[in-house]
Order: C-alpha cells, then sequence, then structure tokens
C-alpha cells in the first residue's frame, strides 16, 4: 500500500507544481457614463429658441449687435452637437435670417429650420420643448 501512496503524493506535488501561480482576476473596467453630446445640445438649442421672441421684441442697445449674439450662442450649442443634429443645427446658424424680416413677422424660414432641429433631436430620442416665432 506505502507503493500507490508514494507515486500518488508525488504526482499530486508535481501537479501542483506545475500548475501556474493564481493570478489576481482581471477586473474589467467599470464603464463610465459619458453624457450624450446631442442630448444636451438639443436641451439647450430648445431653450434658446424658447428665449428668440423676448430677444427679439425686448432688446436693448442696437438691435443688429444683439441678434448677431443670439446667433452666436446658437453657434455655440451646435458645435457640441453631433452628426445630423449637428448638421441641421449649423444649417440654421449658417443660414441666420436678417433681423428685419423677423422684426416685419417673416418667420417661416427660421421656424422651417427650428423645425428640423426639433426633428432630428427626436429621432435621437431627445424630446425637448423648443419654441417658434408666431405673429401677436
Amino acid at each position: 500500500m506505502k507503493k500507490l501512496v508514494v507515486p500518488a503524493l508525488l504526482a499530486v506535488l508535481a501537479l501542483s507544481g506545475c500548475a501556474s501561480p493564481t493570478a489576481e482576476p482581471k477586473s474589467s473596467p467599470t464603464p463610465s457614463w459619458t453624457p450624450d453630446p446631442n442630448s444636451a445640445a438639443c436641451v439647450n438649442f430648445a431653450a434658446l429658441t424658447m428665449s428668440i421672441p423676448s430677444k427679439v421684441n425686448n432688446s436693448t442697445g442696437p438691435a443688429k449687435d444683439m441678434w448677431e449674439a443670439v446667433r452666436v450662442s446658437f453657434d455655440e450649442v451646435a458645435l457640441t452637437a453631433q452628426g445630423t443634429v449637428k448638421d441641421r443645427m449649423l444649417a440654421m446658424v449658417d443660414h441666420w435670417p436678417d433681423l428685419l424680416p423677423i422684426m416685419t413677422g417673416q418667420y417661416d424660414d427660421i421656424n422651417g429650420k427650428i423645425t428640423a432641429v426639433q426633428r432630428a433631436c427626436q429621432a435621437e430620442g431627445v424630446t425637448a420643448t423648443f419654441g417658434t416665432l408666431t405673429s401677436k
């Protein structure tokens, strides 16, 4: 019986000696949440659209400078977006209407561009309330 025990012990020792040392289990990195840039851009863009009527009706200082500042605000938000949302936002900024048509109630062009941005945001799953210009 001793003859069987010794080889068995030697086999166990040999196998345990051949085994690789236990390595630390690799931990998978915890995914960090990165906000969708289009979500924030859509919400911010929508907020800006809501402020257009008050900017036009209650402008202080030179109206042309104020209207250009509004365009710059839209541009800054558009630059934070991606893909179709960004393209539509920039299309609105690139074809920014002159203030005179806006002050005379010609809103179709700008409202059409706002609606195009809203549709792109909705396609991304972002729900935000966009403002449009209307006659009083």
